[in-house]
């Protein structure tokens, strides 16, 4: 098997296991759409051990702009403009 295909396999894993956890943590059974909107509401985030030494990695979005963190290093994307904020500030409009 190529690495994609065993990619695409532990993806399936990790979704059956998901469903599996959601399934013995809701009571009464719920639908698709709820396990969804779950899903969508998981982030690394949420695992985050503000006691661990160690650095996390996340998006700009999940750090939520660096308010819940006391400092937050932005790694790329400011040269090509993909954050609006400093693009507005180097007066790349």
């Amino acid at each position: 098997m190529t690495g994609e295909a065993n990619t695409r396999i532990e993806n399936l894993r990790e979704f059956l296991s998901v469903t599996k956890q959601f399934e013995t943590e809701v009571s009464p059974p719920t639908d698709l759409a709820a396990l969804l909107e779950h899903v969508a509401l998981i982030s690394d985030v949420d695992s985050y051990d503000q006691d661990a030494d160690a650095i996390s990695l996340m998006t700009l979005h999940a750090s939520k702009g660096g308010l819940e963190f006391p400092v937050v290093f932005i790694v790329g994307g400011w040269k090509r403009g993909d954050l609006p904020a400093l693009a507005f500030t180097f007066g790349n409009k």
